[in-house]
């Protein structure tokens, strides 16, 4: 891997090459990779972690009220964020890793850190700029469904359901289903690499690297919907062996509390826990990811700044010093 000529992409940008390119980078650097993993999911955890023992407390001394569920939020808003932050951060941290060992300028993991450390609210911005595009997205998507539905529904009542009519309009409907969803499916695909950007190439803010990301999936969507897919079905035993823990859990709880699934404190504890274990199962899983969106932000670069692509590297290194 480390002896890849640059000149070269990684063969075609098909979902086999990524995804096993991916593999590769993840097996090579397991250790490294996993540990950062493991301190990103910390970050995570670190929140319920505070706040697991103080809710159960205030309860049972019973200082439940408006003044202490104030604090509680008011402390909780900024550590969430924060924590976040270092989530992404973290995750992006293994992109750039996996990048520099493809362009055959590795770093070291507190060289990386320090070029991703300093853009932590960068990401948190973005990421929050992301969450915007989400919503309005979905919003939009299902505002246009029931504007469509109420315009079918005032045409079958005007036609008197006239079968003819009827059939016609489910076949238009089915037809702009399928093309809404492609074209989110599209421009999700497209900003599905924005927090790559953002560690690796330098001066970059939120807006910026959302449109890097743009700008170099462009003509490519479809071959990386594909590898994500490839790349899902790959981690699905993973998923799979996730689930069944769940199933355990819910199962000896409910054997432990002899309670009803349908109990309060039950739903919170299995909550607690089934989020918990999500979280270690991502351990596991961020590392794959932002190993197969190292080998497209790579792929892509090359393909587009060709030979042009190492040299900038070191510009940009001399520019961030």
């Amino acid at each position: 891997m480390s002896n890849r000529n640059l000149e070269q992409p990684i063969g075609s940008l098909t979902p086999g090459n990524v995804v096993s390119a991916g593999l590769r980078l993840y097996r090579d650097h397991l250790k490294v990779y996993f540990a950062i993993a493991f301190r990103a999911t910390l970050w995570s955890l670190l929140p319920f972690l505070l706040f697991i023992p103080i809710i159960p407390t205030l309860i049972a001394s019973k200082q439940v009220n408006p003044v202490n569920i104030l604090l509680l939020v008011v402390i909780s808003i900024p550590l969430f964020f924060y924590c976040f932050a270092k989530y992404v951060a973290n995750s992006a941290l293994i992109t750039r890793l996996a990048f520099r060992q493809l362009v055959e300028l590795p770093e070291t993991v507190r060289e990386a850190r320090s070029h991703v450390d300093r853009k932590i609210w960068i990401f948190l911005i973005t990421n929050f700029l992301y969450f915007l595009i989400y919503i309005g997205m979905i919003l939009g998507f299902y505002i246009a469904m029931g504007l469509i539905g109420i315009i079918f529904g005032v045409i079958a009542y005007t036609t008197k359901n006239n079968a003819a009519v009827v059939m016609l309009m489910v076949l238009i409907g089915i037809v702009a289903f399928g093309f809404a969803l492609s074209f989110i499916i599209r421009f999700f695909t497209r900003l599905s690499l924005i927090e790559v950007p953002l560690a690796i190439e330098p001066n970059l803010n939120a807006k910026q690297t959302i449109g890097r990301s743009w700008a170099l999936t462009q003509g490519y969507v479809g071959r990386i919907f594909l590898i994500f897919i490839v790349a899902f079905l790959v981690s699905i035993p993973v998923y799979i062996v996730s689930q069944i823990a769940v199933s355990l859990i819910q199962t000896i709880l409910l054997e432990i509390m002899k309670t009803s699934p349908l109990d309060i404190t039950f739903q919170i504890v299995f909550l607690v826990l089934s989020y918990i274990l999500g979280l270690t199962v991502s351990v596991f899983i961020i590392p794959f990811w932002q190993s197969i969106k190292a080998v497209i932000y790579y792929d892509l670069r090359t393909r587009q700044e060709g030979i042009d692509l190492q040299i900038r590297d070191l510009n940009w290194e001399e520019t961030e010093r």
